[in-house]
């Protein structure tokens, strides 16, 4: 995703958290790219015993 942060971007979403907080909404934060992608994770998935 490659979107360019301008200031009223940046503005309009604080103020949409400062709104859903204030009511007591969470919401929902953008996926974010992992350095080195997936697999620098090392994320184990297994079933617990």
């Amino acid at each position: 995703m490659d979107t360019e942060l301008t200031r009223r971007s940046l503005l309009k979403a604080h103020a949409a958290a400062i709104a859903a907080a204030t009511a007591g909404i969470s919401l929902p934060a953008h996926a974010q790219s992992v350095p080195g992608g997936v697999e620098a994770l090392e994320i184990k998935w297994s079933k617990a015993p």
